[in-house]
């Protein structure tokens, strides 16, 4: 199932070509002259067009679920993504959206389409399985707590169904494989053409069929989550980030209770439920800001290519097309 966008110059040709045969239909069946005839195909189709963007706009504005789920927004944005097109006009697309978030808050609807925050239900899991642990008297492994709920939440996004790792308090098979399959890129990432070359050679050995039986598996389910009947919008894989950024803020908050209080203060008189007043509290805000530096999700760095001029970075300069990384040492500097 390909998405609308994919068909836009087909609808408008097909509007094209009905605007002609109705010229040409008025010309030579209704006798018209050429004004006449071509009055008459404008004013059917202004009459139409007109109709179908008023009950579009009407259905945006009134009738649409994101519109009844009152997600603050532009008002724009409940009319057309054009008006996101036109706000990005000088490629700032990060200024447009760090200033939606700052007027908005963390749940901004920029188009006609969002994700629901289905994220709550698996905090409330999470929340059981500590309370349980409490009640055995046992450690809670928060780490894989913390993973599974990365996972589960990513698992609703991305394929409509949960991994139900917190449910069920064990990892899934799926999981386990791609965790492996990703320690490849610890020790290959200096030289990534060693993969392909074991991707091509080697493909069912070891840690590389992990990689292709995970493959595979998330094949499988987006076909079946494409092919479902249903309109749910899907997200990017945002597990890992999740996980690594809670394992880094709790670490730290347990080395550091004073904190951790100064936290639990400023909730008490909170929803903990809206996101909107948790990102005006300013020590919670710092100390996931300071456990994002200490901890970054992405640990190694996104490697990039100097441009054919070069660069010059800190007065030094790099030549063209020179490999260049940021790794999260430069993070640990405050």
């Amino acid at each position: 199932m390909e998405s609308g966008h994919v068909h836009a110059p087909n609808f408008i040709l097909g509007h094209a070509l009905i605007s002609v045969c109705l010229f040409l239909g008025g010309l030579y069946c209704n006798e018209l002259d050429t004004s006449a005839s071509l009055l008459n195909s404008a004013l059917i189709g202004i009459s139409y067009l007109a109709t179908l963007f008023a009950s579009i706009a009407l259905y945006r504005l009134v009738f649409h679920r994101l519109t009844r789920a009152r997600f603050p927004e532009p008002i724009f944005a409940r009319l057309t993504k054009l008006w996101h097109v036109w706000a990005c006009r000088r490629s700032k697309n990060h200024l447009i959206l760090a200033e939606l978030n700052r007027k908005y808050g963390d749940f901004v609807r920029t188009a006609l389409m969002q994700y629901e925050n289905t994220t709550l239900k698996y905090i409330d899991q999470l929340d059981c399985c500590i309370k349980a642990d409490a009640v055995a008297h046992r450690f809670s492994e928060a780490t894989d707590l913390f993973y599974w709920l990365g996972f589960d939440t990513m698992g609703e996004f991305v394929f409509d169904k949960s991994f139900g790792m917190l449910r069920n308090q064990q990892w899934h098979y799926i999981v386990l494989l791609l965790q492996r399959a990703l320690s490849l890129l610890g020790p290959f990432s200096p030289a990534p053409w060693l993969v392909q070359v074991g991707f091509k050679l080697l493909p069912r050995v070891g840690i590389l069929r992990d990689w292709f039986d995970m493959v595979a598996w998330c094949e499988k389910q987006m076909r079946e989550t494409i092919e479902a009947p249903n309109d749910n919008i899907r997200e990017p894989d945002v597990a890992q980030p999740t996980a690594s950024a809670l394992v880094g803020i709790f670490y730290e908050l347990a080395r550091n209770p004073d904190h951790a209080q100064k936290i639990h203060d400023g909730l008490q008189s909170l929803d903990v439920h809206d996101a909107k007043l948790l990102s005006k509290l300013p020590h919670l805000d710092g100390c996931i800001a300071e456990a994002l530096r200490l901890y970054p999700a992405l640990p190694t760095g996104g490697n990039r290519k100097t441009p054919e001029q070069g660069v010059l970075i800190g007065g030094r300069y790099i030549p063209p097309q020179t490999t260049v990384v940021a790794p999260p040492v430069f993070h640990l500097t405050p």
